[in-house]
């Protein structure tokens, strides 16, 4: 088996819960396009408008956006106008910063990159919520997907590092760099101007949800591999998928099918009632382990995606034919281990089906399924490895949410053959803004992005105030953080009083006299 990797990017996003007066919830979603196969064909959907000329792009999972017909699907959700974070106290105290900053730690002096999809809104921020003269770097490929993401995210590290949800130039906080990573080639641009500019940490809270051969290795990795070499430290969030995935053997049974828990053919999932009745659009993901770590590998394994109604009625499909060739740009094939369904459904179960059109599968032959769509949860036996690319990556430390339970985990002894322990870091993720809309009182973001930035900001604070984690080499440049801060756990100094949840500790930092910790990373029995 080759190590593998095809460039599929999704963005973890930040699952939004918005409390109306009326007592009635409101979710707001996206998925962002995937706009062109790696051999150039462009990947086409019913449920988006086909754009030849932008490469693979990243999508939200779960976090509202504008919308934009020449990037988005045309189920993204509009942007709610959100204000400064209304629990960031609660969170200082969670996190036990607010002595720290009280004496003027507050991530002064850490270089930070951001790479995200899209930073609309910055302009708006600048000078009040985050630094003014921050501005996004023009990117090579694509230009930035108009998501607010990115702005979030940095919004959330500076507010949370320098305990304020404005900006003051008498309280300076952590340097940040935004780089536009929308596409393959602006992710591997983002990683070189990271690395030219020395920056201490990137926090990217975004997954790849194929591309890999479950192991932490692959053409993405490959870029991050780039990053750690040079002494960065990788912050990743572990992806919102805990619940909507399912993996295991490619073990073929009679006729062509995959062998599957539900009647020995099936996976089903369950599509929760939206409001209004809606239909739900959902994106579903086959990708098995057949990637290489060069862009131009071209797999000869050929498996196929079927959707069917409870009732055994078959509603979509992904049939591209893999069979190692170059095809000549025929649309009917693809290069990758790879099939995509996109579809709007209705409330109930569905069924998935596998099968196996090549027979050149062997006993090492694993694939996953990954559904995107509020609220789906799979019924048989969901994956207990749900970590995706690059927070599979064992060089980077990876962060989950502590308080969503459907942030994605692969723990340690997992059998489906993922990564081995991780996230190493559970952070709190729920954030509480006052919205600006007449119907909404209050919009609650929550997921492994936002856990992510939290465990950023404090590290930061973590840094500024204790010099910890950040050794520097011969040439100045920093390294060694991920080595520092499990070293910190296993002294004892970063460490979680109530002991680790499903094989990670709860993040938080100790206090000045470190009497009580208060930034939860690693498990001791894994360091």
């Amino acid at each position: 088996m080759h190590t593998k990797v095809r460039h599929h990017v999704s963005s973890v996003a930040l699952v939004v819960f918005a409390t109306a007066t009326s007592a009635c919830g409101k979710n707001h979603s996206l998925w962002q396009r995937d706009s062109r196969d790696d051999d150039g064909k462009e990947v086409v959907a019913t449920d988006q408008t086909a754009n030849p000329s932008r490469e693979e792009s990243g999508k939200s999972r779960g976090i509202p956006v504008t919308t934009s017909s020449s990037e988005n699907d045309s189920i993204a959700g509009t942007m709610p106008s959100l204000g400064p974070i209304l629990n960031l106290d609660s969170l200082r105290d969670q996190l036990g910063l607010r002595s720290w900053q009280a004496r003027g730690h507050r991530g002064s002096g850490v270089r930070i990159a951001i790479l995200d999809n899209g930073f609309a809104g910055l302009e708006e921020s600048l000078g009040k919520r985050l630094p003014p003269g921050l501005s996004v770097p023009k990117a090579p490929g694509n230009p930035e997907s108009p998501t607010t993401h990115g702005t979030m995210l940095a919004e959330l590290v500076h507010a949370l590092a320098t305990g304020d949800t404005s900006w003051d130039p008498a309280r300076p906080g952590p340097e940040l760099l935004l780089l536009n990573s929308n596409g393959f080639t602006n992710f591997s641009a983002a990683v070189d101007q990271a690395i030219a500019a020395r920056v201490d940490m990137i926090l990217y809270s975004q997954v790849w949800e194929y591309g890999g051969n479950f192991d932490g290795r692959g053409f993405i990795n490959s870029e991050v591999d780039r990053a750690t070499a040079a002494g960065i430290t990788w912050v990743n969030a572990a992806g919102n998928f805990g619940l909507s995935s399912f993996s295991g053997p490619v073990v073929v049974g009679a006729g062509h099918g995959v062998i599957l828990p539900h009647e020995g053919r099936y996976v089903r999932f369950r599509v929760p009632a939206a409001s209004g009745n809606r239909r739900l659009p959902v994106k579903i993901v086959l990708a098995w382990n057949d990637f290489a770590t060069v862009r131009s590998y071209r797999t000869p394994q050929d498996l196929d995606l079927v959707l069917e109604s409870s009732a055994g009625v078959e509603t979509a499909a992904g049939r591209l034919i893999q069979d190692g060739s170059a095809n000549g740009g025929d649309a009917r094939f693809s290069a990758h281990a790879r099939e995509i369904i996109r579809a709007e459904l209705a409330p109930g179960i569905w069924h998935l089906r596998v099968d196996a059109i090549s027979r050149n599968f062997d006993p090492d032959s694993m694939f996953r399924i990954s559904i995107d769509g509020a609220g789906v949860e799979v019924l048989d036996a969901p994956a207990s490895e749900t970590i995706l690319i690059p927070a599979d990556n064992p060089k980077v430390l990876t962060v989950g949410a502590a308080d969503a339970n459907f942030s994605a985990a692969s723990p340690a002894g997992a059998s489906s053959g993922g990564t081995i322990g991780k996230p190493e870091i559970l952070a709190p993720s729920r954030l509480r803004f006052a919205a600006s809309t007449s119907s909404v009182d209050v919009t609650e973001i929550k997921g492994s992005s936002s856990a992510a930035a939290v465990a950023v900001a404090t590290l930061a604070v973590w840094q500024s105030g204790t010099g910890r984690v950040f050794n520097r080499n011969e040439a100045g440049i920093r390294e060694r953080g991920r080595e520092n801060i499990l070293r910190d756990v296993q002294l004892g100094l970063i460490a979680n009083p109530d002991g680790p949840r499903a094989g990670a500790a709860q993040m938080t930092v100790p206090e000045l006299e470190l009497s009580h910790p208060s930034l939860v990373i690693g498990a001791p029995d894994r360091l």
